[in-house]
């Protein structure tokens, strides 16, 4: 993923995580769980200006706890998509199958987006956030239109 580029964004940071296994906990409607990582980077991806637009993780799950560390993902974003106006949708960005929790609102745009590749049991999570004034988008169907870019962007970095 670190020869990833992105139309109109800059990629400020990568941070690489150490072999081994470890574990995350995250926060579903029944409670903590923990989430399998093999191996990951985080990846900081900037507004032209220096501001934070996204901050990435793409993490390998253990072949055996895949399936498990999958199901335990989209628990979480369930439980994320509750108050949101569109609920927890659906993609297929390929090869990876795609969950979004997102506000489009004008004054904030911002999302969650988890892209999953089961044959390579691979786990990449974009957090997208809102950009402050003067923005590069002016309308949130420009900022849609970023924010699919990226993601598409980004799985085709990641499916390499």
């Amino acid at each position: 993923v670190c020869q990833c580029q992105f139309d109109g964004l800059v990629i400020r940071q990568i941070d690489k995580k150490h072999g081994g296994l470890t574990t995350r906990e995250v926060m579903t409607a029944t409670g903590a769980k923990t989430v399998n990582v093999l191996d990951g980077q985080r990846i900081i991806v900037n507004y032209p200006d220096g501001q934070l637009f996204a901050n990435v993780k793409v993490e390998h799950s253990p072949r055996r706890s895949f399936d498990e560390d999958k199901r335990t993902i989209l628990e979480q974003l369930e439980l994320m998509a509750r108050n949101t106006p569109n609920g927890l949708t659906r993609t297929e960005i390929q090869p990876f199958e795609g969950y979004s929790v997102n506000d489009v609102s004008a004054n904030a745009p911002q999302g969650m987006h988890t892209l999953f590749d089961e044959r390579h049991s691979l786990v990449v999570t974009a957090y997208l956030f809102p950009q402050k004034e003067p923005r590069m988008y002016a309308a949130p169907q420009e900022y849609e239109a970023l924010r699919e870019r990226f993601l598409k962007q980004l799985a085709a970095c990641a499916a390499e």
